[in-house]
């Protein structure tokens, strides 16, 4: 009965279920809810009934005796309430068990990804040392999650996946999922079919996942495809004022040789030799960056890039520098240095995750966003110039 009442209000209360324990965990959801709505309508309608059978009526002022002690009452109320309850203990520690013991690391089938908590974003860490803003992962593929925290307390939950565990500083966390369901994917609305529908956006195009925030937000209908695109990604441990922005996705690729085109791919930005400033809105993307610097000019967590390469910005030690290369380097690499007034400095380093490549291209990115940048346009649209890569060398 509770599985045909569960299966009727299919997603009217929960998300997709997408994971190999989505169904336990919704079965017990769904049984818990039905037994507490049930319970609670038999003893609203018992005191209703009760109040109007032995209501009180004019002219009858004998109270009466009514009965003192039932043996057989007390064993119902007390047995049934039992096995209910102890039967809630045993599926709940059951399904515990199901998702506290990890798949064996070295397992062929499994994947380890590293997830790093910081105010206000997330980085996943790919088993290839690649690292990015959203979470990929292939169907039927068992994914160990470690995690820890280089700030307050924060808290990874992944709805359709039906997992949600804190990431705590000093400590790493473990725990793990099977998707057994593909993520959804928007519409590439430049491939028109025949009868009048658009293709699904390519899931191995690593460009179908970056997300132009700036034109998001003006209702861009491409960008809005690609952000119905995935399941969602929460903090759910307030962790300060930018608690609410601390958005992901996951998506999860029809097989595994569709996830490894996928991180080939993203794994190196310069493929191509692209433009300077489109590596450099890649790199700021998967490291979220976005995250608290805005594009389109709004105060958020950190200064706005829009046209703050070559403006001059006070500093909250009195001083007024100028936005150049060096100062874009240092405040990537050692944020609490030069700070802008009336930002709390609340940006991590980055020291170790960026190479001097990779700054050159973010520097080109907040060029081409930037009216106070006087220089040849060429300059951003060129590849990125072939210098260190080594992103331990960078000081």
């Amino acid at each position: 009965m509770f599985s045909l009442l569960a299966t009727t209000f299919d997603h009217f209360l929960l998300p997709t279920p997408a994971s190999s324990v989505s169904g336990e965990v919704d079965w017990l959801f769904w049984f818990v809810t039905w037994v507490t709505v049930i319970f609670s309508l038999l003893i609203l309608l018992g005191t209703v009934w009760l109040g109007f059978r032995f209501r009180h009526k004019p002219g009858i002022n004998d109270i009466g005796r009514g009965p003192t002690h039932s043996n057989l009452l007390e064993i119902v109320w007390s047995v049934i309430p039992l096995i209910i309850v102890l039967l809630i203990a045993i599926w709940g520690f059951k399904g515990y068990m199901n998702l506290a013991i990890l798949p064996p690391a070295n397992d062929a089938d499994t994947i380890e990804i590293n997830v790093r908590a910081y105010k206000w974003a997330w980085e996943f860490t790919y088993p290839n040392g690649f690292h990015t803003n959203v979470l990929h992962v292939p169907v039927n593929t068992k994914i160990r999650i470690v995690q820890t925290s280089d700030d307050v307390i924060h808290s990874l939950y992944l709805p359709e996946m039906r997992i949600k565990k804190d990431v705590v500083p000093g400590r790493f966390n473990k725990h793990w999922f099977e998707a057994n369901i593909i993520s959804p994917m928007g519409y590439d609305l430049s491939r028109k079919k025949s009868d009048g529908s658009f293709e699904e956006l390519n899931r191995s195009d690593t460009a179908s996942y970056e997300i132009n925030n700036e034109a998001l937000e003006k209702g861009d209908p491409q960008e809005l495809e690609k952000a119905r695109s995935g399941f969602d990604i929460y903090c759910t441990e307030y962790c300060g004022t930018g608690h609410s922005r601390m958005l992901s996705k996951v998506y999860v690729h029809p097989d595994m040789d569709s996830y490894k085109t996928w991180l080939i791919a993203a794994s190196n930005p310069y493929r191509g030799d692209p433009p300077a400033k489109d590596v450099g809105l890649k790199l700021a993307t998967n490291n979220g960056c976005f995250a608290c610097h805005s594009i389109n000019g709004s105060s958020g967590t950190g200064p706005t890039w829009k046209d703050m390469y070559n403006a001059p910005v006070k500093l909250t030690d009195g001083k007024t520098v100028t936005v150049d290369e060096n100062y874009v380097r240092d405040s990537i690499l050692y944020p609490q240095k030069e700070i802008v007034l009336g930002f709390g400095g609340a940006m991590p380093s980055f020291l170790g995750k960026f190479s001097d490549r990779d700054i050159a291209a973010l520097v080109a990115y907040m060029k081409s966003i930037s009216t106070n940048f006087k220089g040849d346009a060429a300059e951003v649209n060129q590849p990125v110039p072939k210098l260190n890569e080594d992103k331990s060398k960078t000081k």
